[in-house]
Formats: structure tokens, C-alpha cells, sequence
């Protein structure tokens, strides 16, 4: 979303409602022309239960949100209810058009989450799907969830398939790499269903083969506390650098230093972290989800949760793996992947065709 939003902000007005943490947490995405409203003050990140009480203060502040100027489309980023109840009740309260983009229907993908908070979530995600029948544009940015929609009842003619892409000329404007300093890279949100306590095994055994081999962790999240204490356990602080939320430009040039890409995630809509370690020209092993069409040809798949196989494709692929030769490094573009500006123009101009009929 603050990829596309950069790309219209150059011809539209835009106010974005966002707590202030996430808003201190992207503010280095967040261009100075957008006009910004808080859905809430905390500037801590919060977890667990206590996001409930959290979510619900947000979904009040954010319906009654005091918007200077009369907007004629409220987008919600993502289909959850934290997102969609308050662009309900703004799109009524405003006379405006609504667009929801949904990313993957949290319902399909239930294997891999349990407890009560993950039940919570299904009923908010049930709760929110028919809050957002009413939705003038639904965006997906794949063919299996735009099929999901149409049988849970959604009208095809709404449903309008989108995409994800690469920011091309962030890639490229890294010229120089020092050397290669990470035998591996994965670059994610730290929760469970990423796989990142797959990761640890799967680094564990790789080690037993190359006791001195590296792999760095770009990210944050919930499940940091945890990744801490499962390092020790398993005795890796040596071999696996944790470097928490990192900027665009540091999370590239990490990609860069590194010789593959490691990404045992258990559940994906689209996978941009891996489209961007493909355009860093790394050679990247995955769990094989069915998520990844669009790139398809340039990943080597392992079977779901098979932390052996995964660990001896790392080995291979670091073997086989060469020294980079920063000098004539080119930026891999992934077929026809397109760069989010095209995605952009191309939601934009769905968006203003909407707003003009």
C-alpha cells in the first residue's frame, strides 16, 4: 500500500488514518504530502490479548476520524476488520466509493494456526467478509483468492486481479557490495507461520556440514523474544545474525551480501520478499505452498515443513555458489514482473474510472 500510495500521491491528495506506532514504524515509507490522522497514540508495539481492547479503540477512532477534506474513495489495505469497519462506516459517512484489497483469506489457511487468539481472528475475518460485500472494488493480487471470493458468493465483475512487484530502481541503485558476508538471507515478519522456528532447524543442520556458515535475519516481530531463546538452545549465536526491522536500502544491500535466500514460510499471498531476493540475483529455496506462480522458474521447492530436505537444498545452492562480482552485477528482472509504479498506474486508473461512472 505505501508503495502504490507514493506513485498517486504525485497527482491526488491523500490522508491516511494509521496508529502512531505503525506510523513511526514506516515513516521513512510515508512521504511528507500525505495528510495523517492517528487511529490511536501508543507508540509501543502491543501483542497477545491486549490487542484486542487495542483493535476495538482503533476501529472507534478510526470511524469517527474528523477528515478536513471530503474524500471520494476510502481504501482499506487489507480485508480485516480493524481495516474494513471503520471504511464502512466512512465510505456511508462520506457518500464515498470503497476499495478492500484482499491479500489471502485467512479461513483457507488454518493448519498452521491455533489457540484462541487465531480463532479470534477467523471470526473477525468471517465478520469482516460480509462487511465488505458491499465493497464497490475488491484488489487481489492472485487468481486462487479472486476464485475463493467468487465462492464464498462475491460478484466476479468486482473482483479485479492486481499484482505485487519489485521496486527496480531501489535494487539498482546499489552498486557497490564490499563482499559477501552471509551465506544466507531471509527477510520477514517473525511469527510462526513464516517458518522462522523451521529456520533454526534447517540452519542447525546446515551447520553440521559448515560449522562457520552465517545466515542473517531481517525482520520483527511477535516471535523475536522467542527466536532469541531458541538460538541459545540450540547453541547458533554464532551463525545467525538477527537485525531486526531494517530500512529499504540496509534490507537490499543485506540481500546483496548474502549468496542465497532461505524462506520456510508456511503460508504466503504473493511473496514479495522473494520476488526481491530473486531481482538481488540470489538463488532462493522455499516450501513449496502453491503461492508463488508468478514466480515460477526461479525457485527450488521443498516439500512443507521437510526442514532435512531444505537444509541439503541450502548446502547445494551454497556450494555451487560462486563470488559475486559486484562490478558487473545486474538486477535480475523477474520475466514480466512489473515495477510498482506500473502497479500503481494500473490500480489508479481502475480507482478514477470508478469514481467517474
Amino acid at each position: 500500500m505505501l508503495h502504490v500510495m507514493k506513485e498517486w500521491s504525485n497527482s491526488h491528495l491523500i490522508s491516511l488514518i494509521i496508529p502512531k506506532f505503525g506510523f513511526l514504524f514506516c515513516k521513512p515509507f510515508i512521504s511528507d504530502r500525505y495528510k495523517i490522522y492517528f487511529s490511536s497514540s501508543g507508540t509501543k508495539p502491543i501483542d497477545g490479548f491486549r490487542l484486542i481492547p487495542t483493535y476495538s479503540k482503533r476501529i472507534i477512532r478510526a470511524m469517527f476520524t474528523h477528515i478536513r477534506d471530503k474524500p471520494d474513495v476510502i481504501i482499506c489495505s487489507t480485508h480485516l476488520l480493524f481495516d474494513t469497519l471503520p471504511g464502512f462506516i466512512l465510505r456511508c459517512r462520506f457518500r464515498a466509493k470503497l476499495v478492500v484489497y484482499v491479500h489471502h483469506i485467512i479461513t483457507k489457511h488454518t493448519e498452521y494456526r491455533s489457540g484462541m487468539l487465531s480463532r479470534i481472528s477467523k471470526l473477525d475475518e468471517r465478520l469482516s467478509l460480509l462487511v465488505i460485500r458491499s465493497a464497490n472494488i475488491l484488489f487481489v493480487v492472485n487468481e486462487q483468492v479472486r476464485e475463493e471470493l467468487i465462492g464464498m458468493g462475491f460478484e466476479p465483475h468486482k473482483i479485479l486481479l492486481s499484482s505485487n512487484a519489485v521496486d527496480y530502481k531501489a535494487i539498482d541503485s546499489i552498486k557497490l557490495i564490499d563482499e559477501i558476508i552471509y551465506d544466507a538471507c531471509f527477510c520477514g515478519r517473525l511469527v510462526k507461520r513464516k517458518g522462522i522456528y523451521d529456520l533454526i532447524e534447517v540452519w542447525k543442520l546446515v551447520t553440521l556440514r559448515y560449522p562457520k556458515s552465517k545466515l542473517v535475519i531481517v525482520g520483527d516481530g511477535p516471535e523475536y523474544g522467542g527466536l532469541s531463546v531458541k538460538l541459545k538452545e540450540y547453541n547458533l549465536e554464532e551463525n545467525i545474525q538477527v537485525l531486526g526491522f531494517v530500512s529499504e536500502r540496509e534490507k537490499f544491500l543485506t540481500m546483496r551480501r548474502s549468496k542465497i535466500f532461505i524462506f520456510p514460510s508456511y503460508e504466503e499471498g504473493w511473496g514479495i520478499a522473494v520476488a526481491e531476493a530473486i531481482a538481488c540475483g540470489l538463488d532462493v529455496v522455499l516450501y513449496d505452498i502453491g503461492a508463488y506462480k508468478a514466480l515460477e522458474g526461479h525457485l527450488i521447492k521443498v516439500e512443507k515443513g521437510n526442514t532435512r530436505k531444505m537444509a541439503q537444498a541450502a548446502v547445494e545452492l551454497i556450494e555451487k555458489h560462486t563470488e559475486k562480482n559486484s562490478a558487473v552485477m545486474k538486477v535480475d528482472r523477474i520475466g514480466s514482473l512489473p515495477d510498482w509504479e506500473d502497479v500503481a498506474n494500473k490500480e489508479l486508473y481502475m480507482i478514477k474510472w470508478l469514481v467517474d461512472t
